[in-house]
């Protein structure tokens, strides 16, 4: 028996879409031009660390037919992506979550990549921080991590529906 999915894509399709309209500053209050410059500045210096720490926790969740270096490679790429966001005024939430659909579309799409997903995003870009810095980061991880949350979903929705009508 197939399973009728017009109801599942009806519902995906009542979430928007991924390119919402930047937002104004997540706190409200734009970031010191200076602590921005020296956010950005650490953030990017950690990137590549970052990447290896996502790679070797997330290779554990699920098996993919892509090289380990391209996917390292990639997710740094993704953790890039990031530090620029999480710097930027204004937010754009939409690009965080063509974050979350990059990461789906590298076939890692279990619950456990995305958890794992989390736990290095939010733990290691704020990892060693001076206090002043980790605060200012704080409201735009969050708002990050729910951008990767959302995009990853959809993300591994369509391609699980998707799969299933073939």
């Amino acid at each position: 028996r197939r399973l009728d999915l017009a109801p599942f894509r009806a519902i995906i399709g009542t979430l928007g879409p991924i390119g919402c309209k930047p937002e104004k500053s997540v706190t409200g209050v734009p970031m010191d031009t200076d602590l921005q410059s020296q956010l950005e500045q650490a953030l990017l210096e950690r990137c590549q660390a970052i990447a290896g720490s996502w790679y070797q926790v997330i290779a554990q969740t699920g098996y993919v037919p892509v090289h380990a270096a391209e996917v390292r490679r990639q997710l740094d790429g993704l953790a890039r992506q990031a530090v620029a966001l999480l710097v930027a005024e204004p937010f754009d939430h939409g690009r965080a979550q063509e974050i979350g659909l990059s990461l789906a579309r590298l076939h890692y799409l279990g619950p456990e990549a995305l958890g794992q997903t989390i736990g290095i995003l939010a733990g290691r870009f704020t990892e060693g921080l001076p206090a002043d810095q980790a605060a200012a980061l704080q409201p735009g991880l969050a708002v990050l991590l729910d951008g990767v949350t959302t995009g990853f979903a959809r993300q591994a929705t369509e391609m699980i529906l998707a799969e299933q009508e073939t």
